[in-house]
């Protein structure tokens, strides 16, 4: 963004797909030059790839692309930018910087932690068994770890706390197996159920990927 803020017209959007938003609306628009705007914006697509070999020509569509808005951001400026994400099928939601970096800890910056982790806690004798499930579930833990430390780093209280919510459940799960109230645990996997069908159905209706 430093390098290519100078050679930006007056009257320029930036825009960004960066997976944390606050850090990066208190840093870029003091090195934007006057008259260049700067929309925060984070889609929620893609894979645990990356580069021109990934692309795909479906990629944005059905799927959420999230701004954060400057203030002051003129309503013409706003409006392309979701005329550019609208432009290739993201549905758009809006929120605060802080609000994003909260929720997107819980959908996408843990889930990657919990990847990882899981990866690292497996066997090399368990590996050589893995299959589809294990394979389904760990796939993001195939990211590139620069750029995931980059992620944590620049979100770290945010991934604490949900790192924390995550403690919690695991402990409801370890707390059943050890009474034998495998009714109860039962029930949590059921409530997990119903949450995971209707995220399903969404993306479906959406024609997300």
């Amino acid at each position: 963004a430093a390098e290519a803020a100078p050679a930006m017209k007056r009257g320029a959007l930036m825009t960004d797909v960066g997976s944390t938003k606050l850090v990066l609306c208190q840093s870029l628009p003091r090195i934007l030059p006057s008259g260049v705007f700067y929309v925060p914006a984070h889609p929620m697509a893609g894979s645990e790839r990356r580069g021109p070999a990934a692309a795909h020509e479906n990629l944005f569509q059905g799927n959420v692309c999230i701004l954060t808005p400057l203030d002051g951001t003129p309503d013409d400026v706003l409006g392309r930018a979701r005329a550019l994400w609208a432009g290739v099928g993201s549905k758009i939601v809006e929120m605060t910087p802080q609000r994003h970096d909260e929720l997107v800890a819980q959908i996408s910056h843990v889930p990657h932690l919990v990847a990882a982790a899981l990866v690292n806690a497996v066997s090399e004798e368990a590996m050589q068994l893995a299959g589809g499930g294990f394979a389904g579930v760990t796939r993001i833990a195939a990211g590139d770890p620069a750029m995931w430390r980059d992620i944590i780093e620049t979100n770290a209280p945010n991934v604490l706390q949900a790192l924390e919510a995550l403690s919690i459940r695991i402990g409801e799960m370890q707390d059943a197996i050890r009474r034998g109230d495998f009714a109860g645990l039962e029930s949590l996997l059921q409530n997990a159920q119903i949450k995971r069908m209707t995220l399903d159905e969404r993306r479906t209706n959406a024609g997300g990927r």
